[in-house]
């Protein structure tokens, strides 16, 4: 729904990536995925870093969509998650994401 808004929406649903739920974070990774503004590439970096598996996958998700160098790199170095549906999300977009 938010991502019909684009830019503007940004900002709002980074601030929601800090939030104590995960379930907030993991739906702000996917807004934030589907608006694709490159500006949300450094928190959804740092959401790979995450305790909870479903937050670091769907920023994995967020930062294929968006795409660029530096989300490639970042997704390349979860190729060894300790979740093996991360893992395997990794091996499936991690070589095709575009720079």
């Amino acid at each position: 729904m938010l991502e019909r808004f684009g830019t503007p929406a940004v900002q709002p649903v980074i601030e929601r990536m800090t939030d104590e739920r995960w379930q907030v974070r993991e739906q702000a990774a996917d807004i934030l995925g589907g608006i694709g503004d490159k500006a949300a590439v450094l928190v959804l970096v740092e959401a790979l870093k995450d305790n909870v598996w479903q937050v670091r996958f769907a920023a994995v998700t967020a930062l294929a969509h968006i795409g660029g160098v530096e989300a490639k790199a970042a997704i390349l170095q979860l190729s060894e998650d300790a979740e093996p549906l991360v893992r395997e999300l990794v091996a499936k977009v991690g070589k095709r994401v575009r720079r």
